[in-house]
C-alpha cells in the first residue's frame, strides 16, 4: 500500500499518487473553498454536483445548456458520449411534487453557495454570466 499524497494547497483531499494528484484538474475550483463547503454543511448529493461542474468545466455546460434546450424544441441534436451521459442526469426524475417548499429552498440557496465559491476561483471564464454578469443583471446563465 502506498502513503496518500495530499493537494499541495489545502489539507481537505489526499490522492492515490502524484500522478492522480496532477490529472485532477477539478481540484484547484473547489480546493479554496472545501472547508468552507464543509462547514456550511454541504451535502453529499451538493457535493457530487459540483464535482460534476468541477471535472467538466464550464464552457462545457454552456455548450451543453444550447443543446438540451435544441432537443427540448424537438430538433436532432448531436451529442458525444459525455454530452449524452449529462443529458441523462438532466432528465432524470425529480420527484418534485413530493418535495416540501423548504427543501427547494434549501436547495437553491446551496446552489447560490457553490456558485459564488466558484467565482472566487478561475472556473467561470472573464466575462461570463458566472462573474459580476450574474449577481448586477439577476440572471441565471
Amino acid at each position: 500500500m502506498h502513503s496518500p499524497v495530499p493537494c499541495s494547497t489545502c489539507a481537505g483531499l489526499a490522492f492515490c499518487s502524484i500522478a492522480c494528484r496532477s490529472a485532477a484538474t477539478y481540484h484547484q475550483h473547489e480546493c479554496q473553498s472545501l472547508g468552507l463547503l464543509h462547514g456550511a454543511g454541504l451535502s453529499t448529493l451538493a457535493y457530487l454536483s459540483l464535482r460534476m461542474l468541477t471535472q467538466e468545466g464550464f464552457p462545457f455546460f454552456k455548450s451543453l445548456q444550447s443543446k438540451i434546450e435544441a432537443l427540448k424544441q424537438g430538433m436532432d441534436e448531436k451529442l458525444n458520449e459525455r454530452e449524452s451521459q449529462y443529458v441523462q442526469i438532466y432528465n432524470l426524475v425529480t420527484h418534485q411534487e413530493l418535495r416540501p417548499n423548504d427543501d427547494f429552498f434549501h436547495r437553491a440557496v446551496m446552489a447560490l453557495f457553490i456558485v459564488h465559491c466558484l467565482r472566487e476561483t478561475s472556473f467561470f471564464p472573464a466575462g461570463s454570466c458566472g462573474g459580476t454578469y450574474l449577481y448586477k443583471k439577476q440572471r441565471t446563465c
